[in-house]
């Protein structure tokens, strides 16, 4: 009775084991197959990207001959040392390690990163060509001297010279913006918007804010160019997919993806699998801003039955980004606003990123008040004329 007991729980043993690994087996071959549609749909996403926008006129002033990009190269590659250096506002003067520089100091300093500074402006007036991606985590240390001179200048009340290397900069930044989706490169335009504030708008003579906006003008149908969701995400898929390297994971890992095959990234692979396919709800993006709520309000609202902690980081990271750059554009409109009211000069109608109507205004005498229809940080300027 015994040796019967053992016989069947053997035979059972053996069952369940080699349908195990036919189940297995099965599952991975399933598994192999949807990893090669994800790939194949990834690919077919990056294939029609359109040609990132770039500007081939300076933004104000003369157009150089030459690529911007390669004096931009030449100015990380003579990058001068700001590491520890900062503004220290009170003092209206650089502080290193802890302590406000002297005068002598400040003027070392700036003599250090002055020629990087000339590239950039070079470059500033140059025609642009797509930089390479790994170019663009090179040059992110040259907006730290751009900060540090463009502080200085303003301290010593240098308008017009302050002014010009803005426009520069904010150039500089504003040729880095092509690319997919991600964020990051918003904050470069974001911050230099932010140094003009109301008081240094009044500083600024007539001829010096008829340049400024013509700048910003310039700027905007660039400004305008949505991030792709689709390509970031594509992007993303493909570099998961082929960095994916099963054979490094713990067998612990592995079991307990068991549902999926004992593979841990089948999960995420049918997660991606279905962001790929909702992301054509946000296709042929409306430049109207009220449409465009809707058509994210309508991919919000679509289930998500595969959804996995990495996907849903994704999901709302592709959503963050184009906010973020639909609110650098709406800055950059109330800018334009700003220096149009303090020209003195009837405000042009502009559209609001996140409205089917235009970015709202509201003048009371000498002062305005220039506001997008939902909230932000800098989603509103008041301007008072002098």
């Amino acid at each position: 009775m015994g040796a019967r007991r053992t016989k069947w729980g053997v035979l059972c043993t053996c069952t369940l084991i080699v349908c195990g690994m036919g189940y297995a087996s099965w599952n991975h071959k399933t598994g192999d197959d949807l990893r090669d549609r994800v790939l194949r749909t990834a690919a077919a996403v990056l294939a029609r990207q359109p040609a990132p926008v770039c500007r081939r006129t300076a933004l104000w002033g003369e157009t150089l001959e030459g690529d911007a990009f390669e004096q931009y190269a030449l100015a990380a590659a003579a990058k001068g040392a700001t590491a520890g250096i900062v503004w220290n506002e009170a003092a209206r003067a650089f502080q290193e390690k802890g302590a406000v520089v002297t005068k002598e100091r400040q003027q070392q300093l700036r003599e250090t990163w002055a020629p990087v500074i000339q590239q950039v402006r070079a470059g500033a007036h140059g025609q642009t060509l797509t930089a390479p991606s790994s170019f663009l985590g090179k040059v992110v240390g040259l907006d730290e001297a751009l900060f540090l001179e463009l502080r200085s200048l303003a301290s010593e009340a240098r308008t017009s010279d302050f002014l010009n290397l803005w426009m520069d900069a904010f150039t500089f930044a504003v040729d880095r913006l092509p690319g997919p989706a991600g964020g990051w490169r918003d904050q470069f335009p974001r911050s230099y918007l932010s140094l003009l504030t109301d008081d240094v708008l009044a500083t600024l003579s007539a001829p010096e804010l008829q340049v400024l906006q013509g700048c910003l003008t310039n700027a905007d149908p660039l400004v305008a160019v949505l991030p792709d969701s689709d390509v970031y995400l594509a992007s993303w898929v493909r570099g998961q997919i082929q960095n994916a390297r099963i054979e490094g994971l713990g067998i612990r890992t592995r079991l307990y993806a068991w549902q999926h095959g004992f593979d841990p990234f089948r999960a995420d692979l049918e997660g991606y699998d279905e962001l790929l396919t909702l992301g054509a709800m946000l296709r042929s993006a409306a430049t109207d801003g009220g449409q465009r709520e809707a058509q994210w309000s309508a991919y919000r609202a679509a289930p998500r039955e595969r959804q996995t902690p990495l996907t849903r980081f994704h999901d709302e990271i592709i959503e963050k980004s184009e906010r973020q750059h639909r609110q650098l554009l709406a800055q950059l409109r109330l800018l334009r606003l700003a220096v149009a009211f303090h020209r003195g000069v009837e405000l042009p109608q502009l559209a609001d990123p996140f409205a089917s109507a235009p970015l709202q205004v509201q003048i009371e005498g000498d002062a305005a008040v220039l506001r997008s229809a939902i909230t932000f940080p800098g989603s509103q300027r008041i301007a008072r004329r002098r």
